[in-house]
C-alpha cells in the first residue's frame, strides 16, 4: 500500500529545489505496472516529461536518469494500491517519492525548479478523530473510525445490553433500581440504559474528545440523545440496527457524515472570516498573500488546490494561469514555513474569483517590505 503524505512530507517537498523537479498527478491505474513496451498513459506521461525537460535544455544524462526513475515506478509496480483514488509522483534525477492521494486526480505534469505541492493539500488534511457508538438493546460497541483504520475500542464497564444493565445497581439508588426492574415503561428502561452507556464511554472519549456518531434505530436514537451530555455527538445518525455491522462497515457509513460535518465547519469558518470587523485583515490579492506569508503575517490561508492546469513549466512564464498558480504555490510555501493554518477549499467557496484568501495576524502592506 502506498504511503499517505503527511505535514512533514508536504513541508519537505515544498522546500526542495533542484534544476529539474518533476511532478505528476494521475489516476493510479496509469502507473500500476502496465508494460512499457505498449502504448499507455504512463508511457505517454513519461514521454511528455522528457519533452519538457528537453525544452528546458536539461542535461542529457539527467533526462535519462529521470526517465529511468519514472519507468522504474511502472516496472516495479510500486504505485499499485487498490485503495488509492489518485497517485502523486515527485521525481528528480536522484529518485522519486510516490504517494497515495484520497481524491480523484486529473492527469497533470509539471517540470520546474520545484515541485507542485498545492494539490497534495487534499491528501494531507488530517481527518478529525471520530468514533461510532453502535447501540441497540441487544448490543453496545464503541468503534474508532478515523483517522486510524476502523477498530473496536475497549471500554471498561461498558453495558453489554439492556437486559443486563437494568439488573445492575448502576446508580446506587435502590428505590430507583427497584422501580426500573418493575417498570413496564420501555422508554424509561431505555433511558436508564442510555445513561449507563453514556457514563461508561466518557473515560474512553476523554483523551481525544473525538467526534461521536450514533448508529442506532428508533426509539433509542432520541432517547440516547436525551441522555447524553457529550458535546461532540453529531446530529446525523447512522440509521438502522447496527448489531451485524462490522467496524469497516460502520466506518464506511460514517464517512459521508464526517464529510458533511467538515463542509459545514468550513462554511462556518469562511462565514466568520467574512464577518471580521477589520477588513484589512482579509486579503485576496495573491502577490500580497505571498508576501505576507513569507513575512509570517498570515494566521490562516484558505487555498484552492485545484488551480488551472499548466502547460509545462511555470518558470518559462507567459500564461496567466501559470503565473497565478506560481503565486499560489509561493503563498503556500510561505505559510508552511510559518505557524499558519492552511485550509484547502474548493474555488466555489472562495469569494469572487480568488484562488486563495488569507486572514492576517496584523495589517500588512507590501510597501513596508
Amino acid at each position: 500500500m502506498l504511503p499517505k503524505p503527511d505535514d512533514d512530507d508536504l513541508k519537505r517537498l515544498a522546500e526542495i529545489r533542484d534544476r529539474n523537479c518533476v511532478t505528476v498527478y494521475a489516476n493510479p491505474e496509469e502507473w500500476s505496472g502496465e508494460s512499457m513496451h505498449t502504448p499507455g498513459r504512463a508511457a505517454e506521461s513519461i514521454r511528455l516529461v522528457v519533452d519538457l525537460l528537453n525544452d528546458r535544455a536539461a542535461d542529457a544524462d539527467e533526462v535519462r536518469a529521470i526517465e529511468d526513475v519514472l519507468r522504474g515506478v511502472v516496472s516495479s509496480g510500486s504505485a499499485n494500491d487498490p485503495e488509492a483514488k489518485g497517485v502523486a509522483l515527485f521525481a528528480t534525477s536522484d529518485g522519486v517519492s510516490v504517494f497515495r492521494v484520497g481524491v480523484q486526480q486529473r492527469r497533470e505534469i509539471y517540470v520546474g525548479d520545484r515541485f507542485l505541492v498545492a494539490p497534495l493539500l487534499w491528501a494531507v488534511q488530517p481527518a478529525p478523530p471520530a468514533m461510532v457508538l453502535a447501540l441497540s438493546p441487544n448490543d453496545v460497541r464503541l468503534v474508532r473510525v478515523a483517522p486510524q483504520p476502523p477498530a473496536a475500542v475497549h471500554v471498561a464497564h461498558l453495558p453489554r445490553d439492556l437486559k443486563s444493565t437494568v439488573l445492575l445497581d448502576l446508580s446506587g439508588d435502590r428505590d430507583t433500581l427497584a422501580h426500573l426492574r418493575n417498570s413496564e415503561d420501555p422508554k424509561e428502561r431505555l433511558l436508564e440504559f442510555s445513561r449507563a452507556v453514556d457514563h461508561a464511554i466518557e473515560p474512553a472519549l476523554a483523551p481525544e474528545r473525538p467526534l461521536l456518531i450514533l448508529a442506532a434505530a428508533e426509539p433509542i436514537v432520541d432517547i440516547y440523545r436525551e441522555a447524553s451530555a457529550y458535546p461532540k455527538l453529531l446530529d446525523e445518525t447512522i440509521a438502522g440496527n447496527p448489531d451485524e455491522a462490522s467496524p469497516h462497515e460502520l466506518a464506511v457509513a460514517a464517512a459521508p457524515i464526517l464529510l458533511r460535518w467538515r463542509d459545514a465547519e468550513l462554511d462556518r469558518a469562511i462565514h466568520r472570516m467574512e464577518e471580521l470587523p477589520d477588513h484589512e485583515l482579509v486579503v485576496t490579492d495573491l502577490p500580497q498573500i505571498a508576501a505576507a506569508a513569507a513575512a509570517g503575517a498570515v494566521d490562516t490561508v484558505f487555498v484552492d488546490p485545484d488551480q488551472p492546469a499548466l502547460d509545462g513549466d511555470v518558470d518559462q512564464g507567459g500564461a496567466e494561469s501559470a503565473g497565478e498558480r506560481d503565486l499560489v504555490e509561493e503563498a503556500l510555501r510561505g505559510a508552511l514555513r510559518s505557524r499558519t493554518t492552511v485550509v484547502p477549499v474548493g474555488a466555489a467557496r472562495l469569494p469572487g474569483s480568488s484562488r486563495a484568501v488569507a486572514i492576517l495576524r496584523y495589517p500588512f502592506s507590501t510597501e513596508t517590505v
